[in-house]
């Protein structure tokens, strides 16, 4: 199934409000067709033009809530924080991982580094191009990357 197909299936969004944040900064919003819910405590009402049904919640809760009673079957959920409380509840039956093809930190960098702090500082992000994939056993996958000069 490609990304394509698989977002055809979605019902919702749900993120929480700094992944917001980065999407709305992006040129177009990536998921103009779909509801979306942001899950937070400070921001009351969603800027713009999204899908009626869309929303702010305040919590997992209300989150959780708003799926029941809209009766969503399949939800795209994004952002570190917010992946991680719906698996911490349970709330997870199935999972695309999607790597991009960028190493993130430094300075110039839009988001944490994935190497972590280890006294050298990348001017920025860094750009790939994915050469190929090897399915390995056991459900591994390695990449194959070019870095863009």
């Amino acid at each position: 199934m490609t990304f394509e197909q698989h977002m055809d299936e979605v019902d919702f969004i749900v993120m929480g409000r700094n992944t917001f944040d980065v999407c709305m900064g992006f040129p177009e919003w990536p998921y103009p067709e779909k509801r979306l819910l942001v899950l937070s405590s400070t921001m009351r009402d969603l800027p713009g033009n999204f899908p009626a049904g869309s929303r702010v919640v305040a919590c997992m809760d209300d989150a959780k809530m708003v799926l029941d009673t809209e009766g969503a079957k399949m939800v795209y959920i994004d952002g570190g924080q917010t992946v991680q409380e719906f698996l911490r509840r349970g709330l997870v039956d199935e999972m695309v991982l999607t790597i991009a093809p960028v190493l993130l930190g430094g300075s110039g960098g839009k988001g944490p580094s994935l190497f972590g702090d280890v006294g050298v500082d990348l001017p920025g992000d860094i750009q790939c191009t994915l050469r190929g994939v090897d399915v390995i056993h056991d459900g591994m996958v390695s990449c194959y990357y070019r870095v863009k000069a």
